[in-house]
């Protein structure tokens, strides 16, 4: 599941919780979002002002870190607070999924 597109709320980040607990699929993988040059998300980021395409160093693409996200109607903190709950979140889910497994090639390290 991708977060942290521009468009996240608190409202759809705690869906995204809602929607795992509800599927509750084997494994859960979360990626942060990353605004690609030549992409219509890119172009939403740069107008939105959220990237200057003339002074970006890229090093921080090469990462999942949370610390640069590229939402609109949220701070950075309360966005880094609610994606370390959700991650969390996921990591305790998949914890648990692979505790159910028997094949211990499966189990989650």
């Amino acid at each position: 599941m991708i977060i942290g597109i521009p468009q996240e709320t608190q409202s759809s980040m705690e869906e995204t919780k809602n929607i795992i607990q509800e599927i509750s699929p084997p494994f859960v993988s979360l990626a942060k979002f990353t605004p690609l040059p030549g992409t219509p998300m890119y172009q939403v980021v740069v107008e939105a002002g959220l990237l200057d395409e003339e002074d970006t160093d890229w090093s921080w693409a090469a990462n999942q870190s949370l610390e640069r996200s590229f939402v609109l109607d949220m701070d950075q903190k309360d966005f880094l607070s609610l994606a370390n709950g959700l991650a969390d979140f996921v990591k305790n889910h998949n914890e648990q999924q692979s505790s159910k497994r028997s094949d211990p090639r499966l189990k989650v390290l």
